[in-house]
C-alpha cells in the first residue's frame, strides 16, 4: 500500500514520509581551516565518499568570507577545496560564505569568483 505525502500542522507523518523522500542532502558549515595537508578535512571527505547518494552542500568560510578582497585562497584551501569539486566528488557542492552585514558583499563575491582555478565555475553563495 502506498501512502500519500501530506503535511499536517507543519509535521510530516511517519507513514507518509518514506514515499516522499526523493533524495537526501546535508548542509555542512566547514568553517575550520583545512591546513596544508587537508588532515583536518579528511574525515569529512571520507563521509562524502561513503554516502554517494547524498548531496553535501559545503559552506566554506576562510576568513569571515573569502578574505582580503581580490585575494586568492590560502595554500590549505588551494590544496584541499579541490576535493570538493564535482570532478572529485560529484555529490559535493561548495557554497562560499559572505557576511552581508559588513557592506562588502559584491567585493566578497568577486573575490570568490576569482578562485575559479580552485573551485568549480558553478559557485553558490549563502549569506
Amino acid at each position: 500500500m502506498k501512502f500519500p505525502c501530506w503535511v499536517l500542522s507543519g509535521c510530516v507523518w511517519a507513514l507518509s514520509l518514506a514515499p516522499c523522500i526523493r533524495g537526501l542532502a546535508a548542509i555542512v558549515p566547514l568553517y575550520w581551516d583545512p591546513d596544508s595537508t587537508c588532515a583536518r578535512w579528511n574525515s569529512y571527505f571520507t563521509i562524502i565518499d561513503a554516502h554517494p547518494s547524498t548531496t553535501f552542500y559545503t559552506i566554506i568560510n576562510p576568513n569571515q568570507g573569502p578574505g582580503v578582497n581580490g585575494s586568492q585562497p590560502r595554500s590549505g584551501y588551494q590544496a584541499c577545496v579541490q576535493s570538493l569539486r564535482p570532478e572529485a566528488n560529484p555529490n559535493a557542492i561548495v557554497l562560499g560564505y559572505v557576511d552581508i552585514r559588513v557592506g562588502t558583499v559584491v567585493a566578497d563575491i568577486d573575490t570568490y569568483a576569482g578562485w575559479g582555478d580552485y573551485l568549480s565555475a558553478q559557485w553558490n553563495f549563502l549569506g
